[in-house]
């Protein structure tokens, strides 16, 4: 088991406001299984670290300890570059009103 893993994952979902239940539902198993992730019980794959990072919009290497802090990561899949490069500059005007 990966260090600290169990704690991270149980963050994650927390942070979006998800039940277990409906973490299983959405991957249809059972929330026994997320569950077991969380309580360490458990060992998930590399597959489903790398399913349950993209639902819980975090990094996987915050989820395998690699990063302490947890960087929400966009999906940003079906954009064009206009509409990406929008974002990034929203994103920095954002920064630099909190600086």
């Amino acid at each position: 088991m990966i260090e600290g893993l169990p704690d991270r994952l149980k963050e994650a979902r927390m942070r979006i406001n998800l039940s277990r239940k409906e973490v299983a539902e959405h991957f249809d198993i059972s929330s026994s299984i997320i569950a077991g992730y969380e309580t360490g019980y458990r060992t998930p794959s590399t597959e489903v670290l790398i399913k349950l990072s993209g639902l819980y919009q975090c990094s996987l290497d915050y989820l395998v300890g690699k990063t302490k802090e947890n960087q929400i990561v966009i999906d940003i899949d079906g954009l064009n570059e206009i509409q990406i490069s929008a974002i990034r500059i929203m994103v920095e005007a954002m920064k630099q009103k909190h600086e």
